[in-house]
C-alpha cells in the first residue's frame, strides 16, 4: 500500500475522488432491505483514505461542506417553514427534548470515558446524524487561538468520531423508528400506517369510494347510441360515478371535428371522444355506443406538464377539493412531488404551496389548470449558480454574528448559517420558481 499512499499524499485531489469512488461503492453493498447510503459509505472511505497520511485543504474540505449543508437545506425548506405552525408544536417539543437529552448523553459520556473535545464534538455530530455540529466545532475551536498542531488534531478527532458514530446513528434512528418505538406505543407500525392511508382516503361527503386518485387513463372514440342523443355534454358527464373521471373531448358531427363543451348538445350518428380511467371505459364500452377507430378525432395532442402550486387559495386544500374544481375536468394527475420526493396520491392529502403536481392533458386544458393552480413549471438541467452562491455567501454572513457572554459565545457559526440560507433559498424557490432551480441530481 506504500506506493499507493506516496500517490495520494503527493496528490490530494486524487485521494478526494477515490473516497467518492469507494464511499459510493460501499453504500451501494446491501443487506437484506438495509443499505448504508452514500453518505455513510463516503465517510467510512474516508476515515480508511486517511490513515494514509493525506492531508486535504482545510478550505476544500470547508467549501465542499458547505454544499451539503446547503443542498440540505433547499430540499428541505419549503416543509421546513410549513411546519412552523401550532400544529407542529408536538413535533417541535420532541426536537427540542432530543437535542437537550443528546447533549446531556454527551456529556455525561465525556466525564465517564474521558473524551477529549474533539471526540465529544464528533460524536454528537454523528450519534444526532446532524453534520452542522461538525462545522460548529471547528469553526468555534478556530477561534479558540490553539496552535495549529492542536487544531489539526481537534479536527481529526471530530472527523473521526462523527465518521464512526454516524453510522451507529442511522442504525439506530432506522431501529427505534421500525422496531422500538412501536412497541413503546404498543401499536404496530402496520396498523398506524393502514389507518392514516385509511384516513386520507376517506371519502368526503360522498364524492368519493375512497379509491386512489392517481389511476391508468386513456382515450377511445364511439358512435353514441341513442340514450345520448339530445343531451348536452354535462348531462352525459354527469352520469359517471363521482369517484371516476372521464370526460368527452372532441365530437365528430359528418366531416367536421368540433372541440366538447359542457353546453354542446349531441345529435344522433355523432362520434365522440372519451378520456379516461381505462377500467371505467372497458367496463361501460357498450353503455356508450359502438366503439370505432377514429384516428383523426383521437388525434390531439397530449402533454405532461408540472404544476407548481403558487396560489394562496389553493393550499390547504384535498385532492378530493381539488377534483371538484372545473379545471380539474379535463387533465389527469399523473405524479405528486414535494421537496423533490415524489408521494403517494391519496383523495385525503393537502396541498401545499411549493408543491408539483404532473399532470396529464391537452396544452389548452394543462393551462387552465395551471391558472388556475400556479404556474407550468418547464424541466431543465441547468442548475442557477447565480442563486446557489449568493445564498451560500449570505447564510455564511448570517452565522458569522455572535453573542459574547463572558467567555462564551453564542452564535450560528458560517455552517449552521449556510444550512439556513439553504432553508430560505428552497422556500423561496417554493413560492417563485422562474429562477433559482437546482435539480435533483445536483443536491
Amino acid at each position: 500500500m506504500q506506493p499507493l499512499s506516496n500517490v495520494l499524499i503527493a496528490h490530494p485531489e486524487l485521494a478526494l475522488f477515490l473516497a467518492l469512488a469507494i464511499g459510493y461503492l460501499i453504500g451501494k453493498l446491501r443487506f437484506r432491505s438495509f443499505t448504508l447510503g452514500s453518505v455513510t459509505g463516503c465517510l467510512i472511505a474516508g476515515v480508511l483514505i486517511g490513515q494514509t497520511g493525506v492531508v486535504i485543504s482545510a478550505d476544500v474540505k470547508q467549501a465542499f461542506f458547505l454544499l451539503f449543508l446547503f443542498a440540505i437545506g433547499y430540499r428541505t425548506g419549503p416543509q421546513f417553514f410549513q411546519s412552523l405552525t401550532a400544529d407542529a408544536l408536538p413535533q417541535i417539543a420532541v426536537t427540542v427534548t432530543f437535542c437537550v437529552v443528546a447533549l446531556a448523553i454527551v456529556l455525561v459520556s465525556s466525564v465517564l470515558f474521558g473524551l477529549d473535545v474533539g471526540t465529544a464534538a464528533g460524536l454528537l455530530a454523528g450519534g444526532a446524524t446532524e453534520s452542522a455540529t461538525v462545522g460548529v466545532a471547528i469553526d468555534t475551536f478556530q477561534k479558540t487561538g490553539a496552535e495549529e498542531a492542536v487544531r489539526r488534531a481537534f479536527e481529526a478527532n471530530v472527523a473521526t468520531a462523527f465518521a464512526v458514530s454516524y453510522l451507529v446513528g442511522v442504525i439506530s434512528a432506522i431501529v427505534m423508528l421500525s422496531q422500538v418505538a412501536p412497541r413503546l406505543l404498543r401499536r404496530p407500525l402496520t396498523e398506524a400506517c393502514a389507518e392514516l392511508e385509511s384516513k386520507l382516503n376517506a371519502p368526503s361527503d360522498g364524492q368519493t369510494t375512497g379509491q386512489s386518485a392517481r389511476r391508468a387513463v386513456e382515450a377511445r372514440a364511439f358512435r353514441i347510441n341513442e340514450r345520448w342523443v339530445g343531451m348536452t355534454v354535462a348531462d352525459a358527464e354527469r352520469k359517471i360515478p363521482p369517484d371516476v373521471k372521464a370526460f368527452v373531448g372532441q365530437v365528430r358531427r359528418g366531416d367536421e371535428i368540433i372541440m366538447a363543451t359542457p353546453n354542446l348538445k349531441l345529435e344522433e350518428g355523432d362520434v365522440v371522444s372519451i378520456a379516461g380511467l381505462r377500467g371505467y371505459i372497458v367496463e361501460h364500452a357498450k353503455d356508450i355506443g359502438e366503439e370505432v377507430d377514429d384516428k383523426d378525432l383521437l388525434d390531439v395532442p397530449v402533454d405532461i406538464a408540472d404544476i407548481v402550486v403558487s396560489r394562496r387559495e389553493i393550499a390547504g386544500k384535498t385532492i378530493f377539493e381539488l377534483n371538484r374544481l372545473p379545471a380539474a375536468r379535463t387533465v389527469f394527475l399523473r405524479r405528486f412531488s414535494r421537496s423533490g420526493a415524489e408521494m403517494p396520491v391519496y383523495g385525503g392529502l393537502k396541498v401545499e404551496r411549493g408543491d408539483v403536481l404532473t399532470m396529464v392533458g391537452t396544452p389548452k386544458h394543462i393551462a387552465d389548470a395551471a391558472a388556475v393552480l400556479g404556474y407550468v413549471d418547464r424541466p431543465t438541467t441547468e442548475t442557477d449558480m447565480v442563486y446557489v452562491g449568493v445564498f451560500i455567501f449570505l447564510g455564511g454572513l448570517m452565522g458569522i454574528p455572535a453573542l459574547r457572554l463572558g467567555a462564551l459565545e453564542l452564535g450560528l457559526g458560517v455552517a449552521v448559517g449556510t444550512l439556513v440560507g439553504g432553508l430560505i433559498a428552497g422556500w423561496l424557490r417554493s413560492r417563485v420558481r422562474y429562477f433559482g432551480f437546482v435539480p435533483a441530481a445536483t443536491l
